[in-house]
């Protein structure tokens, strides 16, 4: 199930990546680019490199200090980017975030902390079944990460705008008393 997920991740990130080379404008890269770099950091844990034949070099950089130390350089960067275009990168991330793709990566959110939450705590009894469900919690959320990036690639741009645009103000709520 986690080669699945980690598929799910990587397409995720490859199609984000792909988003960041087609946007124009410097805060939608970097935003893009940060997402990219999350859906990829996601990929990372789950891919396990211990349990597989793999060489001792591959081992040393997908896992433990190195690779720690050269995914925290990358998002220190991303960083440094967001800083330097930080008022729009906020305001777009909080356009994209009430978009239908930002609500899916939502509901992902939610999927991996249950699937953290069921890990830690004996839920269902035995640990069998309390792995199966952490993995398929995993599993849906991966696939839900990958969904809300297909989307987000096939949205035009300037239907962020729009969607934002169609939010409620509170001056325009119905309880609101006017």
């Amino acid at each position: 199930m986690e080669n699945f997920q980690v598929g799910c991740l990587l397409l995720g990130t490859a199609l984000l990546a792909w988003q960041t080379r087609a946007v124009k404008q410097a805060h939608e890269r970097v935003f893009f680019a940060a997402l990219a770099l999350f859906f990829a950091t996601f990929a990372l844990r789950e891919f396990d490199v211990r349990k597989g034949d793999w060489p001792p070099l591959i081992v040393s950089v997908l896992d433990g200090t190195i690779r720690n130390l050269w995914l925290g350089a990358l998002w220190l960067i991303i960083g440094c980017f967001a800083y330097r275009n930080r008022a729009n990168v906020l305001i777009f991330g909080w356009k994209w975030l009430r978009s239908p793709p930002g609500r899916i990566l939502l509901a992902a959110g939610l999927f991996w902390v249950v699937a953290a939450t069921v890990d830690k705590a004996n839920v269902f009894g035995t640990r069998r079944r309390n792995l199966l469900t952490e993995e398929l919690l995993e599993v849906d959320a991966a696939l839900l990460m990958a969904f809300s990036a297909i989307i987000s690639l096939l949205r035009p741009r300037n239907t962020l705008a729009e969607d934002a645009a169609s939010q409620w103000t509170p001056a325009e709520a119905p309880d609101h008393p006017t």
